[in-house]
């Protein structure tokens, strides 16, 4: 089949993504798979507010990756979510050789056009929306599409058609086979977190982790996109930064703790963390939250529900054998090859 992926992260972002994941493994099961991201408009490139990468990717064209995948950045005059039409869509898939894509997964409602509805339609909503041209958006897919895929309850929730269509909820996984070959290390201590350093962070619950228990490293990892006044940290508490994804499996088992510290910004209500099945198949216990806390309930996941829960939590967890050998077993049920094929399942039986 032609399947094709309209996504908000481009391919080679800093942050990899549910989209990476599932094209990279549909296109491993010999289907014929194109990766197309939020386009970077003209208005974004002068005003110098596209980041360095996405204007590479969107300069370099139609490619093909390593893994198959047909990727591809458009370019256009206006923001999408703004002005987005039947004919831009129509000459996209002129430019990456799509006819017309048996299947199209949309987890960015400013690419949607009617003309989708040609094709089987999903929508793969990964949050619920704040910003009102990605509503409207996000309202006219939810109405027009066959089915649903949502990353968590509450996401799936906000734009439930009830018995009128199909609906699922497939959350994000692991690229498991990345952890499988990780170097073991002898002694884990501390605790980390990697993911956004942005307004849906809780930079005062890592603080209050890290007062909690000076003698213990507390390290985020993540490009920063608010203000911290690092002058008022703890000196346990570093941000070092993004980290490479292809490093990660290495750089969690150096750890006992991994962090989900979100708060209650409305973007964090249908978040599914990327980072919850990564911590656990490398063995982590995981700190986190009680904001959409679905997935806490697998093995070795505390939650705190106030500030004065964190001390109690991380003691618990350093009482706790090194390893959350449970959280790994666990994590093995949830990869993306597994993912990628309940998604194409469900997919495919809409054909039918």
């Amino acid at each position: 089949m032609d399947i094709l992926f309209l996504s908000h992260t481009f391919k080679g972002s800093e942050f990899v993504v549910g989209s990476h994941h599932l094209s990279r493994e549909v296109a491993s099961m010999g289907h014929r798979v194109a990766h197309v991201s939020t386009p970077l408009s003209y208005a974004h490139f002068i005003s110098n507010k596209g980041a360095p990468r996405r204007v590479e990717q969107a300069q370099r064209g139609v490619f093909t990756d390593d893994d198959g995948v047909v990727n591809f950045v458009p370019k256009t005059v206006l923001p999408s979510d703004i002005y987005w039409t039947d004919t831009q869509y129509m000459k996209l898939l002129g430019r990456i050789g799509f006819i017309k894509p048996d299947i199209i997964f949309v987890d960015q409602p400013a690419l949607f056009t009617k003309a989708q509805t040609e094709s089987t339609l999903i929508f793969r909503p990964t949050d619920v929306f704040t910003r009102p041209s990605l509503i409207r958006r996000a309202s006219m897919i939810n109405d027009l599409a066959d089915a649903l895929v949502a990353t968590s309850e509450p996401v799936r929730s906000e734009f439930t058609k009830g018995s009128l269509r199909p609906e699922v909820v497939v959350p994000n996984g692991v690229q498991l086979e990345n952890f499988l070959d990780a170097k073991l290390v002898p002694f884990r201590q501390g605790a980390v977190y990697v993911g956004a350093v942005d307004e849906r962070f809780d930079v005062e619950a890592v603080k209050k982790l890290a007062l909690s228990f000076p003698d213990m490293p507390v390290d985020i990892y993540g490009p920063e996109s608010i203000q911290i006044d690092k002058s008022s940290l703890p000196s346990n508490l570093s941000f070092k930064g993004a980290a490479d994804y292809w490093d990660l499996p290495n750089i969690l088992r150096q750890y006992r703790i991994g962090l989900l510290p979100f708060n209650n910004h409305p973007l964090n209500v249908g978040r599914g963390p990327m980072k919850l099945y990564e911590y656990l198949a490398a063995g982590l216990y995981v700190l986190r939250s009680s904001v959409n806390e679905g997935s806490a309930h697998a093995p070795g996941v505390h939650v705190y529900r106030s500030f004065s829960d964190i001390p109690r939590c991380a003691t618990a967890i350093m009482e706790s054998p090194t390893e959350n050998v449970e959280g790994m077993i666990e994590a093995r049920r949830h990869s993306w090859s597994q993912k990628a094929r309940d998604v194409l399942d469900f997919a495919a039986a809409l054909q039918r």
